[in-house]
């Protein structure tokens, strides 16, 4: 039987940290954010895919297989864009569907320039999560399965959600429980409570989930950054990294216990 390709570890000096898109949801207000990624095209760049890329909870695309097709098609059309970059996604509560994990561990065998790590990715000084270790009270794997969508949402939901973005809830809720320096101390906490890495090892943290744009906030000699999100009345923000010298990109971060809780 033939062994899966390897692939070779490429050494990343820039790339480019997205979050939150929740396409295929009514409420995504993301059309202009793929020309923003194609400027990372080049091969010592990385494209990072903070989890939410997609939205399997609120999707309308008309069936759950309809959305796991069209998911992957645009992951495709963004790497034949991107040039010669590297992409990794991150799943998010949001796209994190079993079914469509076990997808994206095809494509990473398929396409040299592309791979995916469940939890987090560490590369250098810099710490890559969606960020629902915020909400997930200890255990990540049973705060995602309640996200574990194949149905889609009734009419009346959806109506109630629209709702909440037309008077802005959507907007005013996560600057209010997101503020930069609590959020940035509980997510230092979570991170070395479920040894995502070890506090010495990074020097800046990325993250999305909250929809609350975050730009360098330090904290106890660390730098947070979150790019907001890609919804109605609001705005997403991609953030740049750069390392002073190359890094590998391989994930070597440490095993995330989350999914055992």
């Amino acid at each position: 039987m033939n062994s899966p390709p390897t692939h070779p570890t490429p050494a990343i000096r820039s790339g480019l940290f997205v979050s939150d898109l929740h396409l295929f949801s009514p409420r995504s207000d993301a059309a202009h954010i793929p020309q923003q990624l194609a400027h990372v095209n080049a091969a010592d760049q990385c494209l990072v895919l903070g989890g939410d890329i997609f939205d399997f909870r609120w999707s309308i695309r008309g069936s759950h297989e309809l959305t796991l097709v069209a998911a992957i098609h645009w992951l495709e059309e963004l790497l034949a864009n991107t040039g010669d970059a590297h992409i990794r996604f991150l799943p998010g509560n949001h796209d994190c569907h079993p079914e469509f994990l076990a997808r994206l561990a095809e494509l990473s065998q398929l396409e040299p320039r592309f791979d995916y790590s469940e939890h987090q990715l560490q590369h250098g000084d810099a710490l890559f999560l969606h960020g629902d270790v915020l909400d997930a009270r200890g255990s990540l794997a049973k705060y995602r399965a309640k996200f574990h969508h194949e149905e889609p949402q009734t009419n009346v939901k959806h109506r109630m959600y629209d709702l909440a973005v037309g008077i802005r809830l959507h907007k005013l809720v996560p600057l209010l429980r997101h503020r930069p320096e609590v959020t940035s101390r509980r997510l230092r906490l979570l991170i070395e409570a479920l040894h995502l890495a070890t506090p010495a090892t990074f020097k800046r943290v990325f993250f999305g989930h909250t929809h609350a744009p975050v730009f360098g906030h330090q904290s106890q000699s660390v730098r947070y950054h979150n790019p907001g999100a890609a919804l109605k009345h609001m705005r997403s923000f991609p953030q740049p990294f750069e390392f002073d010298n190359p890094v590998s990109i391989g994930d070597s971060s440490p095993v995330a216990r989350l999914s055992e809780s």
